[in-house]
């Protein structure tokens, strides 16, 4: 029997993933998993029959995709069958049964045909079963999982008694809700906070997190998943902080990971994504279909702050967040624009999420429902936090959190390193809120003690193929935005920028050995009269990368001393700053003052040259 199909315009949302899936077919990328273990007389008729009731009753669950003339629609059906797919198990180990169940949940949908879920039920003895419900995310998520829980419980319940379920009337359904997006395009206040995101995510770099890969010209959605519990009392802990200071446990946690992120990057400016219910309205509350929405968290961590002060500013930072949230990601990245790069996730590459419902929502007459948690094989970002509070069957609250990671970037030894850090931190917290950002260790006495006498045993010998500079240029292509230079004023340098302001001073040098009309067989040597800060790192790199060698000049010597230095060293050209000039007036030499010829330095391309000699020193 033919059956009536309705086609409306996706969401915003619904367009972006759309595409990402294109990138990435056949991925799992985009699932949303939910495990039980189901101990008990299961009635899988009645089990049936409720899915049965959840598929009439939203139109999500019967709504595939179509792309025509440019434009992604969404087709809802008239009705869609979905049987509950049933395999036995019970021949197999619990290991085995758990391999195939992560498996079978990794089963890639075709977006052209609905309906996008499915329901497996494993058996794995006389009373034990294995329920594994997967949604892709283009028709729901997390909140609609949860919706799914509560409503599939309660027609289990009332098709198990004989009767049918009593669920309260659906406002409207998602395709209403994608139709009034489209036409809020217009709305002042919209533009009014497209505006203020602009301004807020202006000039924001990528975390520079210490990778143990160089980023490939193409992230794959490969990743890992590494999981971890807080104890009772630390979560309790955490916990009463968090009201102790007039703030919520979610700000309370993101200002810890802010504060580990700066720890493990030395940047002071930090973006994080987060997300959000995007169910502004009531009407919402109880629609099955993909509306949450991303905000960007963006702060300007001050390391002589206590932690006290961060959650202040954080906890203003997601309130602000939050005022302007009817501002969907996709029209932020569409406005803001940046630089497309399939290295690089738009405007973040570091999520933090946080969930404290505290309850799963299944709860099937007869039956002991018991979560279990499935590992997925994929990552969206570089890094991303995922912490939940959970509470157990003896009534004690506790806080167990994940990190998901891309296996292209980061070891598993990384991050559980990084995990076992975090963890130190928060206790570290707890116990001091008011100590300064800077004092908090982020590491135990024993990783201490391993990085002071044990690290530096280990040796690495690297073939001498490549000049210094030309060793750190690699490091330019690997790592761009990786921190290449970290000062005690809080500054800080990336490879790339680093290597842009070497490049620069570079080329400026070869203009003043042109005019000097020096041959290049005969290049004199550059004197540097640097302190040791960001500035004598660039003049190294500049006066190696022009081909030439240097001479560094400690001004703490005598002035007769530093006469000689230049005389017998044919020194013409000495860089310094101005509080050094005079010490060189007598020498005739050319001076490079670099903080007032610096805004001379023009953009320009690379350069690499190669010299003989790299350096000279004088015994003192």
């Amino acid at each position: 029997m033919q059956q009536d199909t309705f086609k409306f315009k996706a969401s915003l949302a619904q367009k972006r993933l759309w595409l990402h899936e294109q990138l990435e077919q056949q991925s799992s990328l985009y699932h949303i998993t939910t495990a039980l273990m189901l101990e008990g007389e299961l009635d899988i008729p009645a089990l049936q029959q409720a899915i049965n009731d959840m598929m009439a009753r939203h139109e999500s669950f019967r709504t595939d995709f179509v792309y025509q003339d440019d434009i992604l629609y969404q087709r809802c059906h008239d009705a869609v069958a979905l049987p509950l797919l049933m395999t036995d198990l019970s021949a197999l180990g619990e290991a085995e049964q758990k391999q195939r169940l992560q498996q079978d949940s990794l089963r890639p949908f075709n977006l052209l045909q609905a309906p996008l879920l499915r329901f497996t039920l494993y058996r794995c003895g006389a009373e034990c079963h294995y329920l594994v419900m997967v949604l892709h995310h283009l028709i729901s998520d997390g909140w609609s999982a949860g919706i799914t829980s509560r409503e599939l419980s309660t027609c289990y319940n009332a098709r198990r008694q004989g009767n049918a379920p009593e669920l309260p009337e659906l406002p409207i359904q998602y395709i209403d809700y994608s139709e009034w997006q489209h036409q809020q395009s217009d709305d002042p206040a919209l533009g009014e906070s497209l505006a203020w995101w602009k301004q807020k995510l202006a000039g924001c770099e990528p975390i520079a997190l210490p990778f143990d890969y160089p980023r490939p010209g193409r992230l794959s959605p490969r990743g890992k998943t590494h999981c971890f519990t807080l104890s009772p009392q630390l979560t309790g802990a955490l916990t009463a902080l968090a009201r102790q200071n007039n703030k919520t446990l979610f700000t309370t946690l993101l200002s810890a990971f802010y504060l580990l992120l700066h720890r493990y990057s030395g940047q002071t400016d930090l973006v994080v994504g987060s997300t959000v219910s995007g169910r502004g309205q009531l009407e919402l509350e109880g629609i099955i279909g993909f509306f949450v929405n991303t905000l960007v968290y963006r702060i300007e961590l001050v390391p002589s702050a206590t932690f006290a002060q961060l959650q202040d500013q954080v906890f203003d930072t997601v309130l602000s967040g939050l005022e302007h949230q009817q501002v969907s990601f996709e029209k932020l990245v569409e406005a803001i624009n940046p630089k497309r790069d399939l290295s690089y996730s738009p405007l973040f590459q570091v999520m933090f999420s946080f969930d404290e419902s505290g309850t799963t929502g299944w709860q099937f007459d007869g039956v002991k429902t018991t979560p279990l948690t499935l590992l997925g094989e994929s990552a969206k970002f570089d890094l991303t936090l995922s912490m939940e509070k959970t509470s157990p069957e003896n009534g004690i609250a506790q806080l167990s959190g994940a990190f998901e990671y891309s296996s292209d970037l980061f070891d598993e030894a990384t991050i559980r390193q990084i995990d076992a850090n975090f963890r130190f931190l928060l206790e570290e917290i707890v116990q001091s809120a008011h100590r300064v950002l800077a004092d908090y260790q982020c590491i135990d006495e024993a990783e201490k003690q391993w990085i002071l006498h044990e690290w530096p045993r280990k040796r690495v010998h690297h073939p001498v193929t490549q000049t210094l500079h030309q060793a750190f240029e690699q490091q330019v292509l690997q790592r761009p935005h990786a921190i290449a230079l970290s000062a005690d004023n809080g500054r800080f340098l990336t490879y790339g920028q680093l290597n842009q302001r070497a490049n620069q001073l570079a080329h400026y040098i070869m203009e003043i050995m042109q005019q000097m009309e020096v041959p290049a067989a005969e290049a004199p040597l550059i004197g540097l009269c640097l302190e040791r800060d960001e500035e004598m790192l660039v003049s190294i790199l500049a006066v190696l990368k022009a081909g030439l060698a240097y001479l560094p000049i400690d001004t703490s010597h005598a002035p007769e001393r530093i006469r000689f230095y230049i005389e017998d060293a044919n020194v013409q050209l000495v860089i310094g700053v101005p509080q050094h000039q005079a010490l060189f007036e007598l020498n005739e030499v050319d001076y490079l003052c670099i903080d007032t010829e610096k805004p001379l330095f023009k953009p320009c391309r690379w350069i690499t040259r190669i010299s003989p000699v790299s350096r000279i020193l004088w015994p003192t």
